[in-house]
């Protein structure tokens, strides 16, 4: 099982010359960190106040380092900061080595000098007609533009991305509009909370304000 900001590194992964997509190389490690906030949202690990600070709820430890790393790191904070603060905290080379180590690790993709190679088929992803890129985009775009089932951490990550380059990753041009339109839409029914789609909209937001 991968986690969120797994998704979003394999999205940013050109899918023929195994390098990180151009468009996306200057914000990528601003949405890895965002998707590591998310992702501690829906486990319900941190909340987010009406002034966007993140605040721990107990005193979680999971089996992923990247995301004890984060945990650890709010927990030791003197003082609880803003989405924006720990977006920036997080974004970093060693989140960005430590989410690709989990996916070669899975055997999702594998290093191959300055390239990345899709292991095909994987544990994670073992249709071998596709790539974990694939598979990953094909979930994404069957829930928004075809009806498919409906994966509340999936849906999270459009939420988060809807509006940034990540996402023109995931939608053509000319479905872009209508692809917003039935993410709105799906939030709105029901599978989160009002209080949880106020959290990930502050998460959203924090991006937004980074140019990504």
């Amino acid at each position: 099982m991968i986690n969120m900001s797994e998704r979003i590194l394999l999205l940013a992964i050109d899918e023929g010359r195994g390098k990180i997509v151009s468009s996306v190389d200057d914000s990528l490690l601003y949405a890895l960190a965002g998707g590591i906030l998310t992702e501690l949202l829906l486990e319900g690990f941190i909340t987010i106040d009406k002034d966007t600070r993140i605040n721990l709820v107990g005193n979680p430890v999971v089996d992923e380092e990247i995301i004890n790393e984060a945990l650890k790191m709010i927990h030791d904070s003197k003082k609880s900061h803003k989405v924006s603060y720990w977006i920036n905290t997080l974004a970093t080379k060693n989140t960005f080595d430590g989410i690709l180590k989990r996916l070669t690790t899975q055997e999702i993709i594998r290093e191959k000098g300055k390239r990345y190679v899709w292991m095909t088929p994987s544990p994670v992803f073992p249709n071998p007609k596709g790539s974990a890129k694939y598979w990953t985009k094909f979930q994404l775009r069957e829930m928004v533009l075809a009806g498919g089932a409906i994966d509340p951490a999936a849906l999270a990550l459009l939420t988060l991305i809807k509006h940034t380059k990540i996402g023109n990753l995931v939608f053509t041009r000319d479905e872009y509009l209508m692809a917003i339109t039935q993410i709105d839409l799906l939030v709105k029914s029901g599978i989160f909370t009002p209080v949880m789609i106020s959290a990930i909209e502050k998460v959203e937001m924090a991006l937004l304000e980074l140019w990504i």
